[in-house]
């Protein structure tokens, strides 16, 4: 797990998520396009969006362009946050675009730069197994 130390100005965006001077945000980094897998079970609830125990990824969108953030196929109810920090969802937010109760964020038009993901579960005692996969939206695709 890896904590870094926040200036004011980035307290004020993770509010939702600190403890004392330290924020555990992000759990894991990953670079667009790409796939990470991991569990919520046993992560805690670092972020007050919702009651369940959560992971926080850092995604890296390495251009401007339209990009699709996705919890299909995990293994549990989930409930998707896609923010500029952590803590927020000023990018998107999603509960059940998948046919498993998973979630997806579809062809977001996001800027080149780091987003936060914050992966939970519907309820507090929902946990699991989750795959996160970033892709880029192909020109002509449909779903």
């Amino acid at each position: 797990m890896k904590t870094k130390n926040l200036s004011f100005h980035s307290l004020i965006g993770c509010i939702m998520c600190f403890s004392s001077v330290y924020a555990v945000c992000p759990d894991q980094t990953l670079l667009a396009p790409g796939t990470i897998s991991g569990t919520t079970c046993g992560a805690g609830n670092d972020c007050l969006l919702r009651p369940s125990e959560d992971m926080e990824i850092e995604v890296e969108i390495p251009e401007d362009g339209l990009w699709t953030i996705s919890l299909c196929g995990s293994e549990f109810d989930t409930y998707l946050y896609i923010g500029t920090d952590c803590g927020l969802q000023d990018a998107c937010a999603n509960d059940n675009s998948c046919a498993n109760g998973a979630s997806e964020c579809y062809c977001l038009d996001l800027l080149a730069g780091p987003y936060i993901v914050t992966i939970e579960g519907f309820a507090e005692t929902i946990c699991g197994n989750f795959t996160l996969n970033v892709s880029s939206c192909q020109a002509g695709r449909s779903r």
